[in-house]
């Protein structure tokens, strides 16, 4: 099993939770670290919005683009502490920057 430890060197966030680890499962990719675990047991799964946040911390973090390091491609399942999204729909995916109009 290869493991994937991208916050390795930078320290972690607040109260020393920011950590996490991305690991291959069969077919799908386990994250684990307290924070983001908390972060999805803290947010509807179902409703829109939350899963936005949750993409935009994801990014901030570093996990969207640890998942997409490992090879997580389109519909590839991510589970996050009891909680599972899939890659590429809205809660993991790739977020859009935005121009500003000119």
């Amino acid at each position: 099993m290869r493991v994937y430890r991208p916050l390795a060197e930078r320290p972690a966030g607040r109260g020393g939770r920011g950590g996490f680890t991305v690991e291959r499962e069969e077919g799908a990719f386990r994250v684990r670290g307290a924070q983001v675990e908390r972060m999805v047991v803290m947010n509807d799964l179902e409703d829109e919005e939350a899963l936005l946040w949750l993409e935009r911390q994801f990014y901030r973090l570093g996990l969207t683009e640890a998942l997409q390091k490992a090879g997580a491609a389109e519909g590839t399942p991510v589970h996050i502490g009891q909680g599972t999204l899939t890659w590429g729909e809205p809660g993991l995916r790739l977020p859009v920057r935005r121009r500003r109009g000119g």
